[in-house]
């Protein structure tokens, strides 16, 4: 069983103990983007991330998202406009843009490239 002082990723947390098989494992590295999920509504890599740094944060998968305003939005637009190819990316890329409309609802490509100025 994963626990909070364990090393595994928060990916395997999810989906091997909580069940929660929506956040996907694509490249291991946190560069594709299927494993995202939001900690205290900030999206973040579960592949990566440690078990240990969600202790005490609130932790969104895409299981949850539709709950939320501005998430339950992104994925209507989703569906209306057909986005979905294959699907397996498809929740990361939601929980991103949800992420990113919540951070600058007004200009997301402020948002954007601010992120992108600070790395």
């Amino acid at each position: 069983m994963c626990r909070s002082r364990c090393r595994c990723s928060g990916l395997w947390a999810l989906r091997d103990v909580a069940g929660l098989t929506s956040t996907k494992f694509g490249c291991g590295m946190a560069q594709c983007g299927a494993c995202t999920v939001h900690l205290d509504d900030e999206a973040v890599r579960s592949c990566v991330t440690p078990v240990a740094q969600a202790q005490g944060r609130e932790i969104t998968t895409l299981e949850a998202i539709g709950e939320d305003e501005i998430g339950s939005r992104v994925q209507q637009a989703w569906l209306d406009l057909g986005v979905a190819q294959c699907g397996y990316c498809q929740g990361g890329q939601i929980m991103s843009a949800t992420a990113l409309l919540k951070e600058a609802p007004r200009h997301p490509w402020a948002a954007s490239a601010s992120r992108a100025c600070r790395r």
